[in-house]
């Protein structure tokens, strides 16, 4: 169901809406609750785009299934799982498409997929691709076998097991290029390779076991 929004009014208490629906409801009802997404007009980008069918011809070249078998179940498993209409990846909006490519490169984690340099490169700029990376244990920059690596110095001789690892930016980062980050230094390791570290809430600590 879509609904149109014509005028609101805000005050102290919230937000008041005059909408429209466009079918009618299917039961009668005096107060309702849900949830509504508000679409702000920006259409998917072809830097989104571009993403989406490199991550979609890895995964194909992993698990041998065609492109077009995969686009289609991600469309149906991303649709299910967030209760969504059917979208168009000619004409839908930034925000699911965002969505979408953070619903697909989880699945690349998951599979043990991996991405290519170039691929790998434009993941870099989506929300949760360094949260991936320390999830699964996936280098950030080559995507070898990895650990968590402080990028703030948490000092030498300091016991790792009591450190608490939500007041330090984290990254995975492999052997070589751990090494590689101390002897070039972290700002010239990020200017190079267009990564950062990200700070993790404490239960996103105990979910990873740092």
């Amino acid at each position: 169901m879509r609904i149109e929004i014509f005028d609101y009014t805000e005050n102290d208490s919230g937000v008041w809406v005059v909408a429209r629906l466009d079918s009618p409801l299917p039961y009668s009802l005096q107060t309702a609750t849900g949830e509504i997404k508000l679409d702000d007009g920006r259409r998917i980008s072809s830097a989104q785009r571009k993403m989406i069918y490199a991550m979609l011809k890895d995964i194909s070249e992993f698990t041998g299934h065609d492109p077009l078998f995969l686009i289609n179940y991600y469309k149906c498993d991303f649709v299910i799982q967030n209760d969504c209409d059917w979208f168009s990846l000619s004409t839908t909006d930034m925000t699911t498409a965002r969505n979408f490519i953070e619903h697909i490169l989880e699945s690349a984690f998951e599979l043990g997929a991996p991405l290519t340099h170039q691929t790998a490169d434009l993941a870099k700029s989506t929300g949760n691709y360094l949260w991936l990376c320390l999830k699964f244990r996936k280098c950030a920059i080559c995507g070898a076998k990895a650990e968590a690596h402080h990028v703030d110095a948490v000092g030498q001789g300091r016991d790792r097991n009591s450190i608490d690892h939500s007041r330090h930016r984290l990254m995975a980062l492999c052997r070589v290029h751990h090494s590689e980050s101390h002897q070039s230094g972290q700002e010239t390791f990020a200017e190079k390779y267009h990564v950062y570290g990200i700070k993790l809430s404490k239960e996103a600590v105990r979910e990873l076991g740092l």
